[in-house]
């Protein structure tokens, strides 16, 4: 057993879509560095219902469940449905403390803007707030935060789905900019990393490139 650099390209599995059929776009703004995972570490992905649903944490299982199976590394699922980084304050000690991680990823966002156009004096504000108190507690356990963007809100595609009468979204109302406030959030969080020197993976922009690119292709 050994330990084992992590490249945190392989969070998504649409980062492999780019590197292995796009590299000319290239990832290495997406991902500020390496993560080193010791063999019988605890990771933790701390979430709303992005992190619940579990395909991304599912990723970086498989990565090391068929590369270092002799590792054996423990993953837990923290996310909760429609949570915002407030709420995990709440739930900290019941889904990470008590878990003694050694490393814990954190995606939140979505939920933290209201589905709303970007608003600096109100959701903005206690987002940051919470994410700095979060980063906090991770690192009082000596644990290593991996700070992950929020992802792109596909506004588009929303609208469209309105017409199925089984869209758990049918009848909300969110802002058509709504991706625009996510990007700021997005954005801050990189400059928060930038600064800190944590690890720091942007869903954002890599996820908007490769809807972006996917649009483009359709006749």
């Amino acid at each position: 057993m050994h330990t084992i650099r992590f490249p945190l390209t392989c969070v998504l599995a649409v980062w492999i879509y780019f590197i292995c059929f796009h590299p000319h776009h290239g990832t290495a703004q997406s991902y500020t560095r390496s993560v080193d995972i010791e063999p019988n570490s605890t990771i933790v992905f701390l979430g709303d219902s992005i992190t619940y649903q579990a395909h991304y944490c599912e990723y970086v299982r498989s990565f090391f469940d068929t590369r270092y199976p002799q590792n054996r590394i423990r993953f837990i699922n923290s996310g909760t449905p429609g949570h915002r980084a407030a709420d995990a304050l709440v739930r900290f000690e019941q889904d990470v403390a008590r878990w003694k991680p050694d490393v814990v990823f954190i995606l939140f966002g979505m939920n933290d803007g209201g589905y709303q156009s970007l608003d600096t004096e109100s959701r903005l504000l206690d987002y940051q707030s919470n994410m700095r108190t979060l980063l906090k507690r991770i690192s009082e356990m000596n644990a290593e935060p991996v700070l992950l963007s929020p992802t792109p809100f596909d506004f588009l595609t929303s609208e469209l789905r309105q017409q199925d009468k089984h869209y758990r979204f049918k009848g909300k109302d969110f802002a058509s900019d709504y991706d625009l406030a996510l990007g700021y959030y997005a954005g801050w969080c990189r400059q928060l990393a930038t600064q800190t020197g944590i690890a720091f993976v942007n869903h954002h922009s890599v996820m908007n490139e490769y809807i972006h690119i996917k649009r483009l292709s359709v006749p």
